[in-house]
């Protein structure tokens, strides 16, 4: 867990949740202990509440009723604003970064399952119905991060895959 101190975790209660944000650590590949330790430097803005590493183990940033900072944008798209208005979508989403295998975004077997998990019990916790699993790009638009890559590549390249998801986080 991030301290409370720390610029990536001030404390702040989210305002309400409207769905979850998958996201993933650009084609760095970094593991969920080095994340964590990055984020916690607090160079940059930055931390979702979750992360998921490559042997299915979830660390926990923050806790869910925080404000996570993983959804900053110079501009958003109309879903954004159809879904929070103008205020800032990090007060009411939860966000959980994934750890991949490789520049496509593809996870471990257990990495999947512990995403699916975790969107399950957030879910429960929050009220959300399967669908309300979104991407970074659905709220910031399809400009690439890190280069060339979109957040999460995986799903930006095959939507398929966020369906599949999608479908598994229903069957609980």
């Amino acid at each position: 867990m991030l301290p409370k101190s720390a610029r990536n975790r001030p404390g702040n209660l989210r305002s309400g949740t409207h769905g979850i944000i998958v996201h993933w650590p650009g084609p760095y590949l970094h593991r969920a202990g080095g994340i964590l330790n990055w984020w916690a430097k607090g160079e940059r803005a930055g931390a979702a509440h979750d992360i998921v590493d490559q042997d299915g183990t979830v660390v926990h940033a923050l806790p869910p009723e925080e404000v996570g900072w993983h959804l900053g944008a110079g501009k958003y798209t109309r879903f954004k604003a159809l879904k929070v208005g103008d205020d800032n979508p990090n007060k009411w989403f939860y966000g959980l970064e994934t750890c991949v295998l490789n520049l496509q975004g593809d996870m471990s077997g257990a990495t999947w399952d512990a995403t699916v998990r975790r969107c399950v019990e957030m879910c429960a916790l929050f009220g959300l119905q399967h669908w309300e699993v979104y991407t970074h790009q659905q709220i910031v638009g399809s400009v690439p991060h890190w280069g060339k890559y979109h957040c999460h590549e995986l799903f930006y390249t095959r939507p398929e895959e966020l369906e599949r998801l999608r479908y598994e986080v229903s069957l609980g």
